[in-house]
């Protein structure tokens, strides 16, 4: 046999048997990391001239696309602003909203895309002396005002109407709620407010509608009630469906008793209720106490599915791996008070205020 036949024949057997011993042996992809070992880095949210920067509320509708809320004293760098920061992959920036929208407080923020962003709080105008609540939302090319309807809360005639939470389903189906038991739901074209109403004593203060979360089918608001400000504090859930609100549990607080969590309130990804507050708590028929390794008091949590969970609090931050609560050690700082949290698979952020004295500053932990 000719030279050159042999050497084409080599070449064919030798290109067969690389690529069947690839399909015996394929690559494996790297494996998935867990939070626990994740690389963490952190940016600090400072006005210099800025007596208090404490961000509270987060929506990210990606890695490179978040919002916080939350409070800011005020500055002469920024006038009117500070209360709204953005981050885009790259870096934190202010979000300037002043001068096209005016004095304002916010106090939640929840969307379903990076085009529908929704932001609420209250806004107090030249001589009133109450709050009306304040909604604003994002298309995506700006923020604009959505004039709400003003309604008699519990409270009295328009008084102190601050909104608290939102939840973002879509375009055209809004759920905000806030003080005076008033719960606010948009359409896409228009706003309608429905009132809560709990057995009260005379003295009707104090009635607030903290959270509200849900999907398409259920709803859930967390809310509290007292008759003073010393006053012992009752708080409910009610649940929506069927078009109609329902307390579904409710308690009286008293020393080292919470059946359930009332400083937040989670609707995971599948399809699970989650308060926290002294503990995490998970509710199927009744409520479930999960127990932490340290006391830590929650106000957050999040996740990306059953088996991967972060709760975040005073100090700590927490995962869950399908099998365990263990306590991410990276961000253990007795300095800093965790507020919110938000994962996807390969990225986490946590949110937290400085508590060193009574200045205050946003840190922002990313872990990945």
């Amino acid at each position: 046999m000719k030279p050159k036949y042999i050497l084409i024949i080599l070449t064919v057997v030798t290109i067969i048997t690389v690529f069947y011993s690839c399909k015996d042996n394929p690559v494996n992809p790297p494996p998935v990391k867990s939070p626990r070992d994740y690389t963490w880095t952190v940016d600090t949210l400072n006005i210099p001239d800025a007596f208090q920067n404490l961000m509270r509320s987060m929506y990210a509708a990606n890695a490179e696309d978040i919002y916080l809320v939350g409070h800011n004293s005020g500055s002469q760098i920024y006038p009117g602003d500070g209360q709204m920061w953005h981050y885009n992959g790259k870096k934190w920036a202010v979000v300037r909203l002043n001068n096209k929208l005016g004095g304002f407080f916010l106090y939640s923020i929840h969307g379903s895309s990076s085009n529908n962003v929704w932001a609420v709080g209250s806004r107090k105008r030249s001589g009133e002396d109450f709050y009306r609540g304040f909604a604003m939302q994002y298309d995506g090319v700006s923020w604009k005002e959505h004039k709400l309807k003003q309604k008699n809360g519990l409270y009295g005639p328009l008084s102190h109407n601050e909104i608290y939470s939102v939840f973002v389903e879509s375009e055209t189906n809004v759920w905000a709620c806030g003080a005076g038991g008033l719960v606010y739901h948009y359409d896409g074209n228009n706003w309608d407010i429905d009132t809560l109403n709990i057995p009260l004593a005379k003295n009707k203060e104090r009635f607030e509608l903290v959270k509200i979360v849900g999907n398409k089918n259920n709803k859930y608001i967390l809310s509290n009630y007292s008759e003073s400000w010393d006053a012992t504090t009752r708080y409910y859930i009610f649940h929506y469906k069927n078009d109609q609100w329902a307390v579904i549990d409710s308690f009286a607080e008293r020393p080292y008793y919470h059946p359930f969590g009332v400083t937040d309130l989670y609707y995971s990804s599948f399809g699970e209720l989650y308060s926290v507050g002294p503990e995490v708590y998970k509710r199927e028929n009744n409520w479930e106490t999960i127990t932490l390794d340290h006391y830590t008091w929650i106000w957050g949590i999040s996740d990306y599915g059953k088996d991967n969970m972060i709760a975040v609090g005073t100090y700590r931050a927490f995962h869950y791996n399908g099998s365990d609560w263990a306590e991410i050690k990276a961000l253990t700082d007795e300095n800093i008070s965790y507020q919110c949290v938000w994962m996807d698979s390969k990225n986490v952020f946590v949110v937290g205020n400085t508590t060193i004295d009574n200045t205050g500053k946003t840190i922002v932990w990313h872990g990945k």
